[in-house]
């Protein structure tokens, strides 16, 4: 009896770290690869940060819109990261929206 729960909850902890963790690190690590600048924070991903944003600032998009010269030059192509088990990408080069829109499936 004792084999059979704890099976299941072994079962249910493997699942959640697959779906929720591995599986979206796996995602941003490809579009990094990509040459997108892109935060892993496991379950509630990019949005801490702009919680942190909204809390110090009453801004929510403040450290986008504040960004150095240098860190711009890094999302010229695009950003993004996880949102839970999803992951999420920004794209800023318009020949890539562009190209990316057309080969959309």
């Amino acid at each position: 009896m004792w084999a059979y729960i704890l099976g299941g909850i072994f079962i249910y902890f493997a699942w959640f770290f697959y779906a929720w963790i591995w599986k979206p690190f796996q995602g941003c690590q490809y579009y990094k690869n990509q040459g997108l600048k892109m935060t892993f924070v496991p379950i509630i991903g990019f949005f801490f940060k702009d919680l942190q944003d909204l809390q110090k600032t009453k801004d929510i998009l403040f450290h986008y819109k504040n960004m150095k010269e240098e860190e711009r030059e890094e999302v010229k192509i695009g950003l993004g990261g996880n949102l839970g088990a999803n992951v999420q990408i920004s794209l800023t080069d318009p020949a890539l929206i562009k190209d990316f829109v057309n080969h959309e499936t």
